[in-house]
């Protein structure tokens, strides 16, 4: 198991590597100069030339890429930001725990709803009302994220009134009561959670639906319902206990799905997290913090995978043996 781990991390380092590699090319082959779209009019020709020098962007891109990479890895430097004037690092350590605070709420209520919700659909197979919230659920995943944000904006902020259309905190955030201050980042995370969570729910519901009745297929499910378990015992017990095996490995595989749909959500909502961040930065081509994001997002993925698939493993003892049958 040790080997095996170290095979997966050592593979995990490769995969993060080539995609900053890859994102490092393809910023710096985007068109635009990063220079050139400061917006600062106190910036003369000189003051420009000295701003490339300083950032070396005016070197080979090689050289570039070389100098970069030997800064992240050797010394942990993720460079100065070109528009922002500060270090990278100071930059995502205050965009991450904001997007963490949106992305592990709607994940847990991803989870909280998918899971009952598969099971109440294993429960009522080939009824109407199963059909039904199946063909809903297929509906809502398939509407654009930001449009489903922006119908919820035009409801629920612009028309209703009853929740705050945009951004992580009141404008009087700070002097209020601790309970207020929760409550007030609760109401600024429904819209966002909705989107980011909610809307999909449906088709990881459907994952664990099906999960659930090949379970209840097993040989085990029938002796237990022959032994006079009841229904529900039998389902909850038994079923979705060894139904959710699957689901760990699930919550692995939709964490890039995660992050991507954070930043579309960031956007749309002015969440001040990564995913905004990265996204400003795209179109100023501040490079250090499109490269800091994104590898930052990277490890982030490939963590959670890894965490993922050791998790499987405990749960589940045929994975730490290779399958059944072996010790």
């Amino acid at each position: 198991m040790i080997r095996d781990l170290l095979t997966r991390l050592a593979t995990a380092l490769l995969l993060v590597l080539a995609a900053l590699s890859l994102v490092f090319l393809m910023a710096r082959l985007a068109p635009g100069d990063p220079v050139e779209m400061l917006r600062d009019p106190d910036l003369d020709a000189a003051g420009r030339t000295l701003l490339r020098q300083q950032y070396g962007l005016d070197r080979p891109l090689a050289e570039q890429y070389v100098r970069w990479l030997g800064g992240v890895v050797l010394h942990g430097d993720l460079g100065r930001s070109l528009r922002l004037h500060r270090e990278v690092s100071d930059i995502l350590a205050e965009a991450v725990p904001r997007t963490l605070l949106l992305t592990v709420t709607a994940y847990l209520v991803h989870l909280a709803t998918a899971i009952p919700l598969g099971v109440w659909m294993a429960r009522r197979r080939g009824s109407a009302a199963e059909r039904a919230v199946g063909a809903l659920g297929l509906a809502v995943n398939s509407l654009p994220a930001f449009w489903l944000g922006l119908m919820l904006v035009l409801v629920f902020a612009r028309g209703l009134g009853w929740l705050p259309a945009s951004g992580m905190h009141a404008p009087d955030h700070a002097s209020l009561s601790w309970y207020a201050r929760l409550l007030d980042t609760l109401r600024h995370l429904v819209l966002p959670v909705t989107v980011l969570g909610l809307a999909t729910a449906v088709g990881t519901a459907r994952y664990v639906r099906q999960a659930v009745l090949e379970v209840l297929e097993s040989e085990f499910v029938t002796a237990a319902r022959a032994r006079g378990l009841s229904e529900r015992a039998v389902v909850w017990r038994h079923a979705v206990r060894n139904a959710l095996l699957p689901v760990v490995t699930l919550v692995g595989l939709n964490l890039p799905a995660l992050l991507g749909g954070a930043v579309v959500t960031e956007t749309v909502f002015a969440w001040p997290g990564m995913g905004r961040v990265a996204v400003e930065a795209l179109w100023a081509r501040d490079y250090p913090v499109i490269l800091g994001a994104t590898g930052l997002s990277a490890v982030m993925v490939v963590v959670g995978n890894l965490l993922a698939d050791l998790f499987y493993r405990v749960v589940d003892p045929r994975a730490r043996t290779g399958g059944e049958g072996r010790t």
